[in-house]
C-alpha cells in the first residue's frame, strides 16, 4: 500500500457524519505514518514521552503550544528587526500547521501545501514558511537529555526566540517525562529534539526570571568549534576562557569560514537577577565577527 492510496481514499468520502469523519482521521494518520517516500510528506511528530492515551485537553494545549511557538519563529524569519511577545492572526495564517492525526501519545502535524507558492520568496521554494520555522525551533531545542550547551543557548537567544520556547515549556504536562520531536522535511532531512521533563522545569524557572542587566561586548579569541545545526559557538579567549553561546542566523556563514582562527566578536552579554538578589551566569549570543589579522 502506497501514500497515493491513502490520500485518494481520504479525498473519495464525501460525507459528513462521525464516522466519515473518523475515517478520514484514521486515514490522515497512515497517510502521515506509512509514506511511499519521505519527500512526499513534509511532517512534524511530537510524542509526550509516558502518555499512551493523549486526551483532548492535554492535546490541544500542546497542539496551540506548537502552533504559536512555530507562528512566532516565522514571524521573526518575516520579520527580522521585529520582536513579539504574542501571536497574531496573520502570524498564524501565515506559517499554519495542519494537524493530520494523532496516534496513542503522537500528534502529528503536517504543512499547508498552498503555501508552497505563497511562500517562494524564501531562499528554497519547496519548504514553505512553517516548515522552515519548525525546522528553526527543533534547532534551538536541545539535542538529548544532557544537551546543557543548548539550554544555555536558549536563555541566549533573541526575546521571540526564548518566548517561543517558553510556549513549549509552559504546555509540558505533568503525565509525561518528556516531548520528542521528529521533523521530515521534503529534502529527505529529519531534525530530532527533545525536551525531558527536568529540562523543561529548568528552561520554566530560567526563562521566568527578570532580566536586569544586557549590554554590547567585544571580545578577541580563537573560534574553537561551533554546532551550526544547533546555532552554537565556541569561543577560546585570550585569557584562557572558554564561552560559548547561540549564534544569530546571519552570522552562520561568518562563523563556519572563521572556524579555528582568531576572530573579533561582537556578543551580546545578558545576565539575570533573582528576586533575592543572586546575579546569574552570563548568557552571550553572538551578533557580529570579523577575522583577526593574525592567528591566535
Amino acid at each position: 500500500m502506497v501514500t497515493k492510496n491513502f490520500r485518494d481514499a481520504r479525498h473519495a468520502i464525501e460525507g459528513n457524519s462521525w464516522l466519515d469523519d473518523l475515517s478520514r482521521a484514521s486515514l490522515s494518520v497512515a497517510e502521515s505514518k506509512f509514506p511511499e517516500k519521505l519527500d512526499e510528506i513534509p511532517s512534524l511528530h511530537v510524542s509526550l514521552l509516558g502518555i499512551h492515551d493523549l486526551d483532548a485537553y492535554i492535546s490541544s494545549i500542546m497542539t496551540k503550544a506548537v502552533q504559536d511557538a512555530t507562528a512566532k519563529i516565522g514571524h521573526i524569519i518575516r520579520n527580522p528587526k521585529s520582536e513579539v511577545s504574542a501571536v497574531y492572526p496573520r502570524d498564524r495564517e501565515k506559517a499554519r500547521l495542519i494537524q493530520r492525526g494523532q496516534s496513542g501519545g503522537m500528534i502529528i502535524f503536517g504543512f499547508a501545501d498552498d503555501q508552497r507558492i505563497a511562500d517562494n520568496y524564501l531562499t528554497d521554494p519547496i519548504e514553505t514558511l512553517a516548515e522552515r520555522a519548525a525546522r528553526e525551533l527543533l534547532t534551538v531545542l536541545p539535542r538529548s537529555d544532557d544537551d546543557d550547551a543548548s539550554l544555555d543557548a536558549v536563555l541566549a537567544q533573541r526575546p521571540t526566540v526564548r518566548n517561543a520556547v517558553s510556549d513549549i515549556v509552559n504546555a509540558v504536562p505533568a503525565q509525561t517525562s518528556g516531548l520528542d520531536f521528529r521533523l521530515m522535511l521534503g529534502t529527505g532531512e529529519t531534525v530530532d529534539s527533545v525536551l525531558t521533563a527536568e529540562q523543561a522545569a529548568v528552561l520554566k524557572n530560567s526563562l521566568g526570571e527578570t532580566r536586569r542587566h544586557v549590554r554590547t561586548i567585544t571580545r578577541i579569541g580563537r573560534l574553537d568549534g561551533v554546532r551550526t545545526k544547533r546555532r552554537i559557538f565556541y569561543l577560546e579567549l585570550k585569557e584562557g576562557v572558554e564561552i560559548h553561546g547561540a549564534i544569530d542566523i546571519s552570522e552562520l556563514e561568518e562563523v563556519r569560514q572563521n572556524l579555528d582562527r582568531e576572530v573579533v566578536v561582537t556578543l551580546q552579554e545578558e545576565r539575570t537577577r533573582s528576586l533575592t538578589g543572586r546575579r546569574g551566569r552570563p548568557y552571550y549570543r553572538l551578533m557580529k565577527l570579523q577575522s583577526s589579522q593574525s592567528l591566535f
